[in-house]
């Protein structure tokens, strides 16, 4: 006699996916079946980022070694966010400037843009251009869009 508990764990495993004959990855945390999109919530898209700027930082050194500087940093008024996604051995992250210098740019308001650093630690502006990100919110999707192939990583020309 099959009791209601039963039937459940044996539905429960003739539903289970046999993750053997699937081709899986692991990205970002989130394990993503590789013959189909993956779409995430922006909110579960954020909580994968990783605090990886000590590895971008280590990088640029070789790549882009004034990016990180006390007075490039300054100059531009530059911050830094703390969260960074990988995809692949390239890592995005965002800044954020405010020009405060005498002659004004942009209006002089703070804005983001999207950066990627690659493995030889060359860091690229990408997604739409330099402060073209009104809000961090906004950068985060931008990346989160080139992430699942909605933009290309060069938006700027």
């Amino acid at each position: 006699m099959t009791t209601d508990w039963m039937a459940q764990i044996q539905d429960f495993n003739d539903k289970a996916v046999d993750t053997s004959t699937k081709e899986i990855e692991k990205t970002n945390g989130f394990a993503v079946d590789s013959t189909q999109a993956q779409k995430i919530s922006v909110q579960d898209f954020i909580k994968s980022g990783e605090y990886l700027i000590d590895e971008v930082k280590k990088r640029a050194c070789t790549g882009s070694p004034h990016f990180f500087d006390t007075t490039t940093m300054r100059y531009f008024s530059s911050r830094v966010s703390e969260l960074a996604w990988k995809k692949g051995d390239d890592i995005f992250f965002i800044t954020s400037e405010k020009d405060t210098g005498h002659i004004k740019h942009k209006g002089s308001t703070r804005a983001f843009t999207v950066r990627k650093c690659d493995k030889a630690g060359d860091i690229k502006t990408v997604g739409y251009g330099f402060q073209k990100e009104p809000t961090l919110a906004q950068a985060r999707r931008t990346i989160k869009d080139i992430f699942e192939g909605k933009i290309q990583e060069d938006m700027k020309n």
